[in-house]
């Protein structure tokens, strides 16, 4: 249990693995004089102060913990605009950390103390993409974060439907849309006639809205951001931009907001053409935006979660006991294949996968009907780098269904993976797939909008491009991961083929659901004999309604993202 006082985002996003009981003044005498105490206090320091406690009553808190034996950690959120707190008794906490790495040499240099870093997070879940939808259906509008109206000029030349401008909460000639809401209708309120001048005279039909209450807005509805002068004044909504898969471009100032290794995927012009240029490029190609959300999202989800600050609070609070527990991502991908020939392709596509060199990877290949030598194949997967390998062998006489049960019975991982012998599988496959199971509350997740390459004539096709990041009946077969216990209590039917549909269509009778996620990272590779595949479809059958002729040639560079 942690006793806080913080702000909503932080209560929100820590509540998910830490009980989090609000310091209110009239309450946290007892919370810390009676078992069980609380692990640790975190005191979140605002522009505005600590949120629901005066000055006196934080020395209270803080002389109360002290003597109760809990450590107490302050930290300073937005401190980007904030100074050393001098002779706050909130400088006497045990551990002092900031959201930027350059207030954090200020304070030391000021108070001579040791400050941590602590950079901004966000929510898989709430600021997840299957939330916010993807770049095709999200708002098809560029969010501006500027605190200098000025700025407004780089971007005369786009469509004024096109822009949205927010500006921080202290300019307050500014009032937002009465309905809060980027999608409504495009019109400002200003609160004085020399404000309404000067909008008029930079860009009249531009929408300037501020955030209610100071709050942020929910940048991950835009297709693209942009940030100039510092933007709001914090990186925590850029952040969640960044987990909602939202491309930014921002100048030096803003970046800094961010923690490095984010502000790395995103786009960083050095002068004020690049600026325009690529905030405008951002805006009309949809696949730049979604090739660079995903890449954004890929890293705020590693290292930017409110689960990892969880666990470094605890940490610097001497109680690792409070740290929640690392994710288990561990996959056992189960093969079935009776052609000889496409093993070494197996052995590939596996060894390619980044959770493979993580350790998290167990390939269990169910020889379907064929002879192969199997001290043979273990070296080679082996040296390939896979450590955790089961072969097993299945009678030809054995259904496709009755093979995957054999794998799934065998499975160690928490989730199972369902891989073909003769598709493309790039490096993020397997990591994209299992993070879905942290920002959605699905039990089976894959690709319904996904890549073909049909090898008889050179094209590539892309198949239901709107079907990513939401939820689907069907998802293609070779990508369908699912949770173990998922996997072992509907198990595959006892069918030659169509042992996917079958599997899905029973999963939506038993209300599991289903997600596609995005569509990198796979191709479904279909040879020049039908017959030889499970789905034996004519190529000219998959260029229909559902299926985008995208280009000739090999696909794979271009899907890995």
């Amino acid at each position: 249990m942690a006793l806080a006082a913080v702000t909503e985002r932080l209560r929100v996003g820590l509540g998910a693995d830490w009980v989090v009981r609000l310091a209110d003044p009239s309450s946290w005498r007892d919370l810390l004089s009676r078992p069980p105490t609380p692990e640790l206090v975190l005191l979140e320091l605002t522009p505005d102060g600590v949120p629901g406690l005066e000055r006196d009553d934080v020395g209270e808190l803080l002389r109360g913990a002290r003597e109760a034996g809990v450590p107490v950690v302050v930290w300073a959120t937005e401190s980007h605009r904030q100074s050393w707190p001098d002779d706050h008794p909130i400088t006497q906490a045990d551990h002092l950390v900031v959201d930027d790495a350059r207030t954090a040499s200020a304070w030391a240099d000021r108070s001579g103390r040791r400050i941590e870093t602590l950079w901004p997070a966000a929510s898989p879940f709430v600021h997840s993409p299957a939330r916010t939808g993807t770049t095709t259906r999200r708002q098809e509008a560029l969010a501006v974060l500027t605190p200098h109206l000025e700025n407004l000029h780089h971007f005369a030349h786009l469509p004024p439907d096109r822009v949205d401008v927010w500006v921080p909460p202290s300019q307050s000639a500014l009032v937002p849309d009465p309905s809060g809401s980027t999608s409504a209708s495009r019109s400002h309120q200003v609160a004085d006639h020399r404000t309404r001048e000067r909008l008029q005279a930079l860009r009249t039909e531009s929408v300037v809205r501020q955030p209610l209450d100071g709050r942020a807005p929910v940048l991950g509805h835009y297709r693209t951001v942009t940030g100039l002068e510092g933007g709001l004044g914090s990186g925590w909504p850029l952040v969640e931009a960044s987990m909602a898969a939202t491309p930014l471009v921002l100048d030096q100032e803003t970046a800094a907001l961010l923690p490095p290794d984010l502000a790395a995927v995103h786009t960083l012009p050095k002068t004020a053409e690049e600026l325009r240029l690529d905030a405008t490029a951002r805006l009309w190609q949809r696949e730049l935006v979604e090739r660079e959300g995903l890449l954004a999202a890929r890293v705020a989800r590693r290292a930017h979660t409110f689960t990892q600050r969880a666990r470094a609070l605890a940490t610097l609070a001497g109680r690792p006991g409070a740290a929640p527990a690392e994710q288990d991502r561990t996959v056992s991908v189960v093969v079935p294949t009776n052609r000889p020939h496409q093993l070494d392709n197996v052995v590939a596509n596996v060894a390619r996968q980044d959770e493979t060199a993580r350790g998290n990877v167990q390939l269990v290949l169910v020889l379907h009907g064929i002879e192969v030598d199997e001290a043979e194949l273990r070296d080679r997967a082996r040296g390939a780098g896979i450590e955790h390998i089961e072969v097993l062998r299945a009678d030809a006489n054995l259904t496709l269904g009755a093979c995957m049960n054999l794998g799934i019975q065998t499975a160690a991982g928490r989730y199972v993976a369902k891989v073909d012998d003769d598709n493309y599988y790039g490096r993020h496959y397997l990591s994209d797939l299992v993070d879905a199971f942290v920002y959605t509350d699905a039990g089976i997740v894959g690709k319904w909008a996904h890549y073909v390459w049909l090898r008889s004539s050179g094209a590539v096709l892309l198949r239901n491009r709107h079907s990513e990041y939401r939820n689907e009946r069907l998802v293609q077969g070779g990508t369908i991961v699912l949770r173990r216990d998922v996997a072992r209590a509907l198990r595959f039917g006892d069918l030659p083929r169509a042992v996917d549909t079958d599997l899905l269509n029973r999963a939506r009778d038993e209300g599991v659901r289903v997600f596609s996620a995005d569509r990198f990272n796979f191709v479904s590779i279909r040879g020049v004999d039908r017959h030889a595949h499970t789905w034996p479809i004519a190529d000219t059958a998959l260029m229909n309604r559902s299926g985008e002729l995208l280009f000739f040639g090999d696909p794979r560079y271009h899907v890995d993202v």
